[in-house]
C-alpha cells in the first residue's frame, strides 16, 4: 500500500527536538554512489544484510512483520528496476519484488516486530487528566510530552485509574523514545503491525479458561460457575487493555501526541474497539455463517456468558439478581448480533477494511471538550491519509471504482458501535449502583467519561 505522507503546519508541531548532526554510519558511506541490488535505485546502506534504497527496505520489512503474501499475475520474472527514474515501476509486482529480496540474501530473521524496551529510562510516575483536575492544572503541564510533567493532586476515589494511567501511558511513552514502525509505511500498515503483534501476543498472555456452563444448567452451581466466569472475563479484559496500547502504539502519529491528549482518546477508543475487534475476529475465526451467534473470546475460547444466562432463566429464582442481568444484557447481546456481528459476516471486511474502520475510530472525537483543536487537526489529517489510502486500495488494488455502497455499510457498522459503548457503559452504571454483578474496577474506570 503506497503510504501518503501527513504533513502538518509548523503551528501544529506536537514536539520540537533539537537536532544533533551525527557523523555518517559506515553503512551509510558504503551507499555512496551505490545502487539498490533489488530496484537499481540509489542505495541508502545495507538493510537487512543487502546492499538496497529506503523503498525496498521498508518494502521488506512490512512484508516480513505483516506475513503479507503475494502473487505474480504473470511468469514470475517481472522487471521491477526502476533505475532511479520511474519508482513506480519496483511496485508493479510485488510478488517479484519480494523473491528477488529473498534470492539477494535480505533476512526475514533482522526484521524486529517489536524493538525491545529500554532498561535504562525509569517508568514514569503521572496523574491522569480526568475532570476533577484538568481545570486545576496548566495547559502547558498538561500538554508537554516530557516525562517530568508535575503530577497533580487527585482524589483517593481515583486510585484505579491513575495506577491505570501510570502504567499505559509507560507503554506509550516507551514507543515515543524508541519508535515501534517506520515513518516510511502508512499509518494503516503501522496499525496492521500492531494488530499482528496483538493477536501473536494473546496466544502467551492469556492464560484464563472460562469453564463450560452447558453442564451446570439446571442445577445449583450454574450460579457461582456464571459469576466466576463473568469476573474471569473482567480480568481477562484488563489484560487485553495493555496489549490494545502496545497495538497502538506502533501509530506514530498517536504516540507523538501529549501525554493528556493520548489518555483522553485511548479510553474513549478502547471500548469501541474492544467491541468492534470481537465482532471482526469472530468472523475471522468461525466464517461468515450468519446462523452462528457464537462469538470468541480473547483466550480463543467460544462462549457467551449472557447467551448461556438466557438459556437458564427458567431455571432462576424469581427474585434472583441474574434475572436482572438478562433483562439488562439482552438487548446489548441482540444489538451485538443483529446489528455487528451479522452485519461484518454479510460484508467480509478486508484487514484493511477493518484496519481503517478501527483508525476512523481512533481519530474522530467529536464534541469532547478536553481534546485539544492541535489535536483535532491532527486526527482530520491522519483520517484524511487513511480514506486516501482506502480509495486507493479499492480502485487500484481491487478494482472497485463505484464503492459508495460498501463505504456506506461500513458507517452504518460505526453507529452500531456507539450505541453499544452507550449502552454498554449503562449497564456498567446500573450493575454497580444496585450491586447486580461485579464490574471491574479497572474496566470502570476506562469507562468513565
Amino acid at each position: 500500500m503506497q503510504p501518503f505522507s501527513v504533513v502538518l503546519p509548523s503551528s501544529m508541531k506536537i514536539q520540537q527536538r533539537k537536532v544533533i548532526l551525527k557523523p555518517d554510519r559506515p553503512c551509510r558511506k558504503a551507499a555512496i554512489n551505490q545502487i539498490c541490488r533489488i530496484c537499481s535505485d540509489k542505495a541508502h546502506g545495507f538493510h537487512f544484510g543487502v546492499m538496497v534504497c529506503r523503498a525496498c527496505a521498508a518494502f521488506f520489512r512490512r512484508t516480513i512483520a505483516l506475513n503479507l503474501q503475494y502473487h505474480c499475475r504473470f511468469n514470475k520474472n517481472c522487471d521491477i528496476t526502476s533505475n532511479g527514474e520511474y519508482p513506480s515501476v519496483r511496485s508493479m509486482c510485488r510478488a517479484c519484488r519480494f523473491s528477488k529480496c529473498m534470492k539477494l540474501g535480505m533476512k526475514a530473521e533482522s526484521v524486529q516486530l517489536n524493538k525491545e524496551t529500554s532498561t535504562d529510562s525509569p517508568a514514569t510516575s503521572l496523574t491522569p487528566p480526568i475532570n476533577s483536575s484538568i481545570n486545576s492544572t496548566s495547559p502547558a503541564a498538561l500538554s508537554s510530552p516530557s516525562s517530568s510533567i508535575p503530577a497533580v493532586p487527585t482524589p483517593s476515589s481515583d486510585d484505579v485509574e491513575i495506577e491505570l494511567f501510570n502504567r499505559i501511558n509507560n507503554i506509550f511513552e516507551n514507543a515515543h523514545r524508541h519508535p515501534r514502525t517506520s515513518c516510511d509505511i502508512s499509518i494503516i500498515d503501522q496499525f496492521r503491525i500492531g494488530l499482528n503483534q496483538l493477536r501473536i501476543d494473546r496466544q502467551t498472555r492469556h492464560t484464563i479458561q472460562i469453564q463450560e456452563l452447558a453442564p451446570y444448567h439446571g442445577t445449583k452451581e450454574f450460579k457461582a460457575i456464571w459469576k466466576d466466569s463473568w469476573e474471569k472475563i473482567g480480568q481477562m479484559a484488563v489484560v487485553e487493555v495493555d496489549m490494545v496500547a502496545e497495538m497502538i502504539s506502533h501509530v506514530r502519529p498517536f504516540v507523538d501526541l501529549p501525554v493528556d491528549q493520548r489518555w483522553i482518546i485511548f479510553k474513549k477508543f478502547w471500548l469501541s474497539f474492544a467491541r468492534l475487534e470481537r465482532g471482526y475476529e469472530t468472523y475471522r475465526v468461525l466464517g461468515d455463517d450468519v446462523s452462528d451467534t457464537r462469538t470468541v473470546l480473547y483466550n480463543g475460547q467460544c462462549v457467551s456468558l449472557v447467551a448461556e444466562l438466557m438459556k437458564e432463566v427458567d431455571n432462576l429464582e424469581t427474585d434472583s439478581d441474574l434475572k436482572t442481568v438478562v433483562t439488562m444484557y439482552r438487548p446489548t447481546r441482540t444489538l451485538m448480533i443483529k446489528g455487528l456481528l451479522n452485519p461484518i459476516k454479510k460484508l467480509k471486511p478486508t484487514e484493511i477494511e477493518f484496519a481503517v474502520m478501527c483508525l476512523h475510530l481512533l481519530w474522530l472525537n467529536p464534541g469532547v471538550e478536553t481534546v485539544t483543536d492541535e489535536t483535532n487537526s491532527i486526527a482530520d489529517l491522519c483520517r484524511q491519509q487513511c480514506f486516501n489510502e482506502l480509495h486507493y486500495y479499492y480502485t487500484q488494488q481491487l478494482g472497485i471504482s463505484n464503492y459508495a455502497v460498501r463505504l456506506g455499510e461500513f458507517m452504518a457498522l460505526m453507529s452500531t458501535v456507539e450505541k453499544y459503548v452507550v449502552k454498554k457503559k449503562e449497564n456498567m452504571i446500573i450493575s454497580e449502583l444496585f450491586s447486580i454483578i461485579k464490574i471491574n474496577p479497572a474496566c470502570r474506570a476506562l469507562a468513565s467519561s
